[in-house]
């Protein structure tokens, strides 16, 4: 087998179709040592448009470019700035066909369709109505999760909560330096509906409501663990927990957090 088979061949059981729109989040490392055992290498460019091929020209496919660990005043470059979410994002940076979208904590690498669309939105505000996330859940977007929990990929699930207003979170601005697709500096305030302090996220439990409710899809090639998530269906039951079970499923409260994070603050002001 070729190497380029054994990407498509993946691929092409992750019940994907002609004209998706799809949000990749994917760990590789398994999948990487699958094809070692056959004494193949993996390549990420390969993987990334045996995707394209199968979604074909009428699709998209988002690659989170995430950098939310930005501080205050610090540089990104749409172009430049290494995405913190793996090796998927890092190759999608470098090849021609992709495109960046605008916000500088939450973006994407976009292929496809619907790529000047979503990249052409100016969110200041990472999950707000002109944000990508809200692209996806208007035009029937799909998640494609490979090899990861619910909590370690479905940053979706804060479209959700910032649409709702959720009481345990506060706007945040992060003015950041901004360098853009053609070279030009500015300084820019996006901004974040962060959690309040002692608030953990953990949407782990919320998988058993999707399944039950056909919005998510869970399937294995190779032993590998694949989920399909149905991304309006995924955000309206999200709504339905917050809504009419106070988030329980979604996010707790921790006093000893809340209290750790008093001190680390108290000890980074003195």
């Amino acid at each position: 087998m070729l190497e380029s088979e054994f990407h498509y061949s993946f691929v092409d059981k992750c019940r994907l179709n002609k004209g998706d729109l799809i949000y990749l989040s994917a760990d590789v490392i398994r999948l990487a040592l699958l094809a070692k055992k056959q004494h193949l290498r993996f390549d990420p460019t390969v993987f990334i448009r045996s995707v394209t091929q199968i979604i074909g020209t009428e699709g998209t496919l988002l690659i989170p470019a995430f950098n939310f660990d930005l501080k205050n005043e610090a540089t990104f470059d749409i172009k430049k700035t290494i995405p913190a979410t793996g090796i998927l994002a890092r190759s999608a940076l470098n090849l021609p066909e992709f495109r960046r979208s605008y916000n500088a904590l939450h973006s994407f690498l976009v292929c496809g369709k619907h790529q000047n669309e979503i990249c052409n939105l100016k969110n200041k505000s990472s999950f707000a109505d002109d944000s990508p996330f809200n692209f996806l859940f208007r035009n029937e977007g799909k998640m494609l999760i490979i090899d990861l929990d619910l909590q370690s990929s479905l940053t979706f699930a804060h479209y959700t909560e910032e649409k709702l207003k959720v009481q345990y979170r506060k706007w945040k601005q992060i003015p950041i330096n901004y360098i853009n697709e053609i070279g030009e500096k500015q300084r820019i305030n996006f901004e974040l509906y962060s959690k309040k302090s002692g608030y953990i996220n953990n949407v782990n439990p919320m998988l058993e409501i999707l399944l039950q409710n056909d919005a998510a899809f869970p399937f294995k090639i190779e032993d590998i663990p694949c989920l399909l998530l149905d991304l309006p269906k995924t955000h309206e039951l999200f709504a339905d927990d917050l809504r009419n079970n106070n988030g329980r499923k979604i996010v707790y409260f921790s006093r000893k957090l809340k209290l750790k994070n008093f001190i680390k603050q108290f000890l980074g002001k003195a």
